[in-house]
């Protein structure tokens, strides 16, 4: 594990500390700016303890910091006596700032790599049992024979493992099969509770509501999705499968003999286009067009009043009208005719009848 930091943190107004305008007013912003230095080189050295008792340590950091080595002594005197800002230890310089962020940054070392070690004890586990799954498909020369299996894992530092296998014969077909129906097994639970594909989930949804099912056809169903993504692949739409929905619905829902076929078998089968473009034509339709093509139906007050027309007479003097030039309105007696009009009606083809 690294025994040092990268970084560290510090406060944002530590120059306004008295320590450092005492630093700063014996060697400037330049001395600020070297003791700083200091502090990198001390996270960089291990366990953050800068060792310079060895003379050619002292000089190289003498060389970082642009001293000479007499300089480097009283400026590291200075900061340890007069401003308390460096600590001289067995071990070496250090800080409290250092070291204090030195120990946070550890312990979460420490908790990574707990994480790191339960991983790899993961995978150790892992390949012990896919070395013991190979030992037991080994046919032993004889059965009820034990074998050791020893796994020195070296680059984990985890301790030498041994075991004991018992060994038995025609293991290793027994053990294919039973992987072989667990995994179908997986499979087809994952496939159950797989949610459906949307289109298939809406399209369902609005023929079960246009039918009134509660249940109904279920979106789960292979069949039904299976149904209406090829359609969706054919290059139809979500609009197009609730359109057929809709028409048939129109057609065939009271229908006793059709309705059976309100499924999803049949709608979204091969007959899709044909369903998907019919034109249906509701009752009011059909009759507004026969009796556009028949002709609007006089009415019995119309036809009655061409009838008394054609025959002269003046249903409201309840007399013949005025006959043309060269008739008369009398009779061969010469008396005058008059007709009672409340007497007649009219027939459905407009003619004259007696009422009694």
């Amino acid at each position: 594990m690294k025994n040092n930091i990268d970084y560290y943190q510090h406060y944002s107004g530590a120059d306004q500390h008295p320590k450092f305008k005492m630093l700063r007013n014996e060697y400037g912003w330049e001395g600020e700016g070297k003791f700083w230095a200091l502090n990198n080189r001390i996270a960089q050295s291990e366990d953050c303890f800068l060792d310079i008792s060895k003379k050619y340590n002292k000089a190289s950091l003498a060389n970082d910091l642009n001293f000479r080595m007499d300089e480097l002594e009283d400026f590291i005197q200075f900061l340890i006596a007069e401003c308390e800002l460096i600590i001289k230890t067995e071990k070496g310089l250090t800080t409290d700032m250092i070291q204090e962020n030195f120990l946070k940054v550890t312990k979460k070392r420490k908790k990574d790599n707990s994480g790191y070690q339960k991983e790899v004890a993961k995978e150790t586990a892992k390949e012990l049992k896919n070395d013991v799954s190979e030992t037991m498909a080994e046919e032993p020369e004889k059965e009820g024979e034990t074998v050791k299996k020893v796994i020195k894992l070296t680059e984990t530092e985890i301790p030498l493992v041994e075991t004991e296998i018992p060994l038995v014969k025609n293991t290793q077909s027994k053990v294919k099969e039973s992987k072989g129906k667990e995994s179908k097994g997986n499979e087809k639970e994952i496939q159950r509770k797989k949610a459906p594909p949307e289109a298939v989930l809406f399209t369902l949804n609005d023929l079960n509501k246009r039918l009134g099912l509660k249940k109904g056809f279920s979106a789960f169903s292979e069949k039904n999705q299976n149904l209406i993504l090829a359609r969706m692949k054919d290059g139809y739409s979500l609009e197009d499968l609730i359109t057929v929905n809709e028409k048939k619905c129109l057609s065939w829902l009271t229908d006793p003999n059709m309705c059976k076929f309100l499924r999803p078998e049949t709608l979204y089968g091969n007959k899709f286009e044909g369903y998907l473009n019919e034109i249906i034509v509701s009752d009011n339709d059909a009759l507004r067009f026969n009796q556009g093509k028949q002709g609007k139906k006089a009415s019995t007050k119309e036809r009655l009043a061409n009838a008394w027309a054609e025959m002269g007479v003046d249903p409201e003097n309840n007399s013949l009208v005025k006959p043309k030039t060269g008739e008369s309105n009398a009779d061969s007696t010469g008396v005058e005719q008059s007709i009672n009009v409340l007497e007649f009606g009219v027939s459905e083809r407009g003619n004259i009848k007696r009422l009694n």
